[in-house]
């Protein structure tokens, strides 16, 4: 081939390398990847609409109120200087908060040498009741606030000194017969009672049970079994439920009609309410000797006992006895 040939042939391919470069620009700049206004091949609808979502708002800068939020409808304020306490909405509750503020508390604790009195007193009766129940134990001595007749906590509800739902509350509540437990149940029915024989065996060892036997046997259960053995025939054995225990003594030791209120048998309805413990102990017509040496012993573990005559040498304090008094 000639040289002139060959020369034509060079010239025209540099002639089209350089009129498609001219047409089409350089090959990076057609890439996809570096085209900003090209769509990526992977994105899609979808992305342009996380990105736009993605565009961050603009922050509020308006400060929080923390202020603590004011009920508009308690109306009730404490007027004493240098309280801080929020409005009420009753004015009973006003009343007991007023209370907090006073050097002399309404109750106080009548157990001899108990310093709950005066500015350490409570503002409440609930109060002085659960300190009464956990601070104290039946052979607590108390003095009567209107006779200043010295009681046992379990004969000073008998005597009834307070309002009687002050003492029925505390003559109804029961607490473990074991020193320094302060579990407790209150007797509604026999069912309630037998918490505290379920407590005996589960929260207190045999080891420790052994050790105030004496005591346990004192205050109507036993040691090994956490039964009640009757403390006037004990070699019958130990009853598991209390209301064995009752059935057992109206069977045996109680005298008296089958029904509270009728005095005749066939006068009284088989599902009478007066056919029940407590009804019937008011009842009795005669008292056997036996029975009042283990009366204490007997109310340990039957609240209702109290309602059986063997209590007759306890007065009962009532109103006209305290103004008679003087």
């Amino acid at each position: 081939m000639s040289f002139k040939k060959r020369h034509r042939l060079t010239e025209g391919r540099q002639n089209s390398s350089r009129n498609a470069s001219l047409h089409h620009g350089p090959m990076e700049s057609c890439s996809p990847e570096w085209t900003s206004s090209s769509r990526s091949p992977r994105q899609g609808p979808d992305s342009e609409r996380i990105e736009a979502n993605s565009v961050s708002e603009p922050v509020s800068t308006t400060a929080i109120d923390t202020s603590p939020v004011v009920d508009k409808s308690a109306i009730h304020t404490c007027d004493i200087d240098g309280c801080s306490s929020r409005p009420f909405k009753r004015r009973v509750d006003l009343n007991r908060h007023k209370k907090t503020h006073e050097s002399v508390r309404e109750y106080e604790c009548s157990a001899l040498g108990c310093n709950r009195v005066g500015a350490k007193g409570f503002q409440r009766e609930d109060k002085l009741i659960d300190h009464m129940l956990a601070g104290h134990d039946d052979e607590t001595i108390f003095t009567c606030p209107r006779c200043s007749l010295n009681l046992s906590m379990d004969l000073i509800t008998i005597h009834r000194p307070w309002s009687p739902s002050k003492c029925d509350k505390i003559a109804r509540y029961r607490t473990c017969s074991m020193p320094r437990c302060s579990f407790k149940v209150y007797f509604r029915k026999s069912e309630a009672m037998d918490g505290l024989i379920s407590h005996l065996l589960e929260k207190h060892d045999l080891k420790q049970r052994n050790h105030f036997a004496n005591l346990l046997r004192q205050r109507g259960y036993d040691a090994q079994t956490g039964g009640i053995p009757c403390p006037i025939c004990p070699a019958i054995g130990c009853f598991l439920t209390h209301k064995d225990f009752y059935e057992h003594f109206m069977q045996v030791h109680f005298h008296g009609p089958v029904c509270g209120f009728h005095y005749h048998s066939e006068s009284c309805p088989p599902n009478c309410y007066s056919r029940g413990f407590r009804a019937r102990l008011s009842r009795c017509t005669m008292m056997p000797d036996e029975v009042k040496p283990h009366r204490r012993t007997i109310l340990r573990v039957w609240p209702d006992f109290s309602q059986y005559r063997v209590w007759d040498d306890i007065e009962r304090c009532t109103p006209s006895a305290d103004n008679s008094r003087g």
